[in-house]
């Protein structure tokens, strides 16, 4: 997917696949607000690449201001807790993280997993470390589960 906007400031990507991105100039200069949600299935054969697909994705976003991801791509990042330790986070201007885990307990989008009950819910720490590894003054947010309120 071609993205030839260099003024695009929001994008809202949920979809079943990652496509790569390639960004016309230097990225996506003035980009501020990005939501990435993951509407699928995704089986365990497929997470890697999946996980891939996404890294790229986001090293076209580097410049993005705002955040937010969705549970569904929290819980893939999740999946691969050494990836995140040897890899830098291409995000180094973020002002804010947003985890939105509302839509949590009733998702079922990894084979490998079943829905978390509220007992054992906890934030995904490596994911929040990865992702903040280079913007370490960013404000962070999660949204529960709805449930859990």
């Amino acid at each position: 997917c071609e993205v030839t906007t260099p003024r695009l400031k929001f994008f809202d990507y949920k979809g079943h696949n990652f496509h790569l991105l390639l960004p016309t100039h230097e990225g996506l200069p003035v980009l501020e607000k990005v939501v990435i949600d993951f509407n699928g299935l995704c089986y365990r054969r497929q997470e890697k690449l999946m996980f891939d697909d996404l890294m790229a994705m986001f090293y076209t976003m580097k410049n993005v201001k705002s955040l937010t991801l969705c549970s569904s791509i929290v819980q893939l990042l999740s999946f691969f807790p050494d990836e995140l330790v040897r890899r830098s986070s291409p995000f180094r201007e973020l002002k804010e993280l947003k985890m939105d885990f509302r839509n949590l307990l009733w998702q079922n989008l990894f084979e490998r997993i079943s829905v978390r009950s509220k007992e054992t819910f906890q934030v995904p720490l490596d994911v929040k470390t990865y992702l903040l590894k280079n913007s370490p003054d960013a404000k962070f947010s999660f949204t529960y589960p709805i449930d859990l309120k």
